[in-house]
């Protein structure tokens, strides 16, 4: 089949067929002219719509296209929304937990400063129940905490702790002598 794309060659094709062709063959010529100049039309309307879909197609891909980035640009948008957000977040956090450290020490140097300051008041304690008859030095520590009772046995000399001791019933000497034992107390000085 004849397919021209032009005007020009389908009307020079025109002219070669009629001077060739004798004139009984005319209406003949005159047919496959007429295809060949339908066909010369139909070819380029075939590529217009060929190139019309490929358009079409082409602007539904840079459609999308287009949409996918602005979906992609909105979402770093938002990372970088939700990274800032992070950033005075952390920021916070670690003011927070200066603050914390901060009172955290605070804390513990004041833990630290009652613990001496009761060692001291348990020595003072010590050096008056030294200076006590045992038997009353022992009736009165059987009425107070047995921790306090344990620290100022801790601190007096060992003779007089065990004199003190000994002045407790049984029972309660040997609850306190293990209560001091198992708190790895030092023991009481010479």
């Amino acid at each position: 089949m004849i397919r021209f794309y032009r005007k020009r060659e389908f009307c020079f094709l025109q002219l070669l067929f009629l001077n060739l062709l004798p004139i009984q063959g005319l209406a003949a010529a005159l047919v496959v002219c007429t295809l060949a100049c339908a066909q010369a039309q139909e070819v380029p309307m075939e590529q217009d719509r060929n190139s019309q879909a490929l358009a079409l197609e082409e602007k539904r891909i840079v459609s999308i296209l287009q949409d996918k980035l602005a979906e992609v640009e909105k979402r770093e948008e938002e990372v970088r929304t939700k990274e800032k957000e992070l950033k005075v977040l952390r920021r916070n956090v670690e003011k927070t937990l200066e603050r914390m450290q901060q009172i955290r020490a605070d804390l513990e140097e004041r833990v630290e400063k009652q613990r001496r300051l009761r060692m001291e008041k348990v020595k003072e304690l010590s050096g008056i129940y030294e200076n006590m008859n045992a038997a009353r030095a022992a009736q009165a520590m059987l009425s107070m905490d047995r921790d306090l009772a344990i620290g100022i046995l801790s601190n007096m000399r060992r003779k007089l702790a065990g004199e003190v001791l000994d002045q407790m019933p049984g029972e309660k000497a040997a609850e306190i002598s293990r209560d001091y034992s198992n708190m790895g107390g030092e023991p009481p000085p010479p």
